[in-house]
């Protein structure tokens, strides 16, 4: 663990970062769009691999974000956000543009976890890879970013103005109605990163930083049928009760279990 001394203040403006140390311990703040701020917190010094929830991409310079730094605290702020780190003891607190609170981590930050008090108390959405049966999420949910039939990048966002992604394929979080709590077992540092903004604006930086998806074909917005676990007869013979009825079909899709199931993760064809 890091001494609790003050954390040393190192400002990088070409690349729009700043830099804390303290010992063998590093915190890195990269301002990557107005609206999107990275942070990477290395207890160790050192970091993981990225997993493939982002999207491996450099960022240019962000000429507006400023860096303030005293000898209490280091402030990065754009015209989107703002976010004030303490440097003894380490703490970081989001705000917007107006100085309104969204998040404050309370110093909780460690290689595996974080837990944010919410400025204003209000309902969660987001993605944490699983089937929800309504927009918003609540309570312990589990990450399966990476799993078979898991996806997206972890995710949890507000309509008050925040958005959270991180970097894990697993760990999970614990949403309280003022407070949320985030984790990621797998890795020796904790990458996360900061969005602001309206819901239009959030989601554009989910894109930013994880990866847009591609345009889809036509055909996807048209009438589809999915089956599990057919045979070909079966596959053939529905396709052709389609065709007989005259009932215009754009894709059937052939959903697991009608090929070598269970050799390995993804199921492949063969």
């Amino acid at each position: 663990a890091a001494d609790p001394s003050r954390w040393e203040a190192t400002v990088d403006s070409s690349n729009s970062m700043v830099t804390l140390s303290n010992g063998a311990a590093r915190l890195e703040v990269k301002v990557c769009t107005p609206n999107v701020t990275m942070v990477n917190f290395m207890e160790t010094g050192t970091a993981s691999p990225d997993t493939l929830v982002l999207h491996q991409r450099s960022w240019a310079p962000v000429t507006e974000a400023t860096f303030d730094v005293t000898d209490e605290s280091v402030r990065v702020g754009t015209t989107k956000l703002s976010l004030s780190i303490s440097r003894n003891p380490l703490r970081l607190v989001f705000t917007d543009s107006n100085g309104t609170l969204l998040l404050d981590d309370g110093g909780s930050m460690s290689s595996h976890a974080i837990r944010f008090v919410k400025g204003t108390s209000g309902p969660m959405y987001g993605i944490t890879g699983q089937l929800n049966q309504s927009l918003t999420v609540d309570g312990n949910l589990g990450i399966f970013a990476g799993s078979n039939g898991g996806a997206g990048a972890p995710f949890l966002w507000s309509t008050n103005g925040f958005g959270v992604l991180w970097d894990s394929d697993g760990g999970g979080t614990a949403i309280e109605p003022n407070s949320f709590a985030i984790n990621q077992p797998t890795k020796v540092n904790f990458k996360y990163f900061l969005l602001a903004g309206r819901p239009r604006e959030i989601f554009r930086g989910v894109g930013e930083v994880s990866g847009f998806p591609p345009l889809v074909p036509k055909y996807v917005v048209g009438f589809m049928n999915f089956e599990w676990g057919m045979i070909q007869t079966e596959l053939l013979r529905h396709i052709e009760g389609y065709r007989s009825r005259k009932i215009p079909i754009d894709l059937f899709g052939i959903d697991y279990e009608w090929f070598n199931f269970g050799k390995d993760n993804y199921q492949e064809f063969e």
